[in-house]
């Protein structure tokens, strides 16, 4: 098979089908797979059906589950990277949609399958991988409860609720101030020696109003502050995790291309 000046010989699409045969036990299969389709796009659609049928294959196999994951995140790695091309995203959704449809119908795994597809879709979300009708439909395809739901919300961060909650009862304060300011302001334009008691006593709830909005403000800035504060170090923690992961990798790249330059040596 040509495409342009590049050829995929027979050698090739037998490590390419390595790969995919052994996806389930490592990330290494599914990287070195995803670049087939970097190196040659023009033929996806024979990559892409190679995948299906692999995918057919991990019925009846003892490591079945985690193979669908596998080509599954394989997918994923391919349209993440090649988002451009919207020949390969149009032909691996339709085979995606087929997939799933033959996993359903088969019933060839075991029912902790369907929860594991469901957070690949959920990822895909995230991602944006796909537009939302598409996600949609791998969710009635894999759950067909999901049909007649409506959509999923997720529920806001505890520290929002409590924000929320907070300026509810700042609001309550507010009216109570605006209420006791409404009355001052009657006694004011009708003065008289029988209002003179009930003046001062709303002018004593004004103050008492006052002091509880300025109270509670105070708190709730300094209940934001604290959790700003939190944020900030989970936000520092990350960056710290991330670059030790990248670290890591540039690591294993090093490694890992030192290793096939002495394959290389040994072979010549």
């Amino acid at each position: 098979m040509r495409i342009g000046q590049l050829t995929i010989n027979n050698n090739s699409m037998m490590d390419y089908q390595s790969h995919l045969q052994n996806i389930s036990t490592s990330s290494y299969h599914i990287e070195q797979a995803a670049k087939y389709f970097v190196s040659y796009p023009d033929q996806a659609s024979v990559l892409i059906e190679e995948w299906y049928n692999y995918l057919q294959f991990s019925k009846g196999q003892q490591d079945g589950e985690n193979q669908v994951i596998g080509l599954l995140a394989l997918a994923q790695r391919v349209l993440d990277t090649m988002r451009d091309n919207a020949l390969i995203k149009e032909q691996f959704k339709r085979t995606i949609t087929k997939a799933f449809l033959y996993i359903v119908n088969q019933s060839f795994m075991p029912p902790t399958i369907n929860s594991q597809i469901i957070k690949v879709i959920e990822k895909w979300a995230e991602i944006k991988l796909f537009t939302h009708e598409d996600i949609k439909s791998f969710y009635e395809i894999i759950d067909p409860t999901q049909k007649n739901n409506k959509e999923k919300h997720f529920p806001p961060p505890s520290y929002l609720v409590n924000l929320a909650n907070a300026q509810k009862e700042l609001n309550k304060k507010i009216l109570n101030q605006q209420n006791v300011t409404s009355k001052l302001n009657e006694i004011l334009q009708n003065p008289n020696s029988d209002k003179i008691i009930q003046y001062d006593i709303l002018l004593a709830d004004l103050q008492n109003a006052n002091d509880s909005i300025k109270k509670h403000r105070e708190l709730v800035l300094k209940e934001m502050y604290d959790e700003l504060k939190e944020l900030d170090k989970l936000h520092h923690k990350l960056v710290i995790d991330l670059k030790y992961i990248s670290q890591k990798y540039d690591d294993l790249t090093t490694k890992k291309e030192q290793m096939e330059k002495q394959n290389v040596y040994y072979i010549v």
